[in-house]
């Protein structure tokens, strides 16, 4: 008899060793999975940025400054004729050049670059690695 009892509590241990393991799999494997879902990977993001990387820097001239805005304006009526009520804030798409967003406030923003100056140019990113803003000052 005693035997017989010791064998079962052998058998209960093992039963119970085996639930735990298999429910810290599960566990593992849904903690896999919830970090592999992050949104953009990194492609994506190069991607996205690529258009505006190219006039980014230290000294970059004013006619390449005039052109940015067109890349930022271009980009921004693309966002906005998928969705119309795209605005900074509402839509992490958008991406204002000195602080405009709208069509007609970039040109004016761009009218004030002049071709003959050097501008830096420098960007924000927001919380996913998207290019927000683009910030053009003369040097």
């Amino acid at each position: 008899m005693e035997n017989a009892s010791k064998a079962l509590i052998i058998a209960g241990a093992i039963l119970l060793s085996i639930l735990i393991i298999g429910l810290g799999m599960m566990i593992f494997s849904q903690a896999q999975s919830a970090m592999e879902d992050t949104g953009l990977d990194k492609q994506k993001i190069d991607t996205y940025n690529a258009d505006f990387m190219n006039y980014i820097g230290d000294r970059v001239t004013g006619t390449n400054v005039r052109t940015l805005a067109n890349v930022v304006k271009n980009h921004n009526l693309a966002v906005i004729k998928t969705d119309p009520a795209a605005a900074p804030g509402t839509n992490n798409r958008i991406v204002t050049f000195n602080g405009a967003h709208e069509a007609t406030a970039i040109d004016t923003a761009r009218n004030g670059i002049k071709s003959g100056k050097m501008y830096n140019v420098t960007v924000t990113y927001n919380s996913e690695g998207l290019i927000d803003s683009v910030t053009a000052t003369e040097l």
